[in-house]
């Protein structure tokens, strides 16, 4: 977990900020997704 930290650190140090502003916005918005998914599918099947 450590090695991987200071590689996705030297990486996020290289790319510009609107990339990295693209990158976030596009896993929020899927983790979002999938977390409103996973929330309809277990209240569906309490009914």
């Amino acid at each position: 977990m450590f090695i991987g930290g200071i590689v996705g650190g030297n990486i996020s140090l290289s790319l510009s900020n609107s990339w990295l502003q693209r990158i976030y916005l596009t896993v929020v918005g899927i983790l979002a997704f999938t977390t409103l998914r996973k929330s309809l599918q277990t209240n569906n099947s309490n009914h």
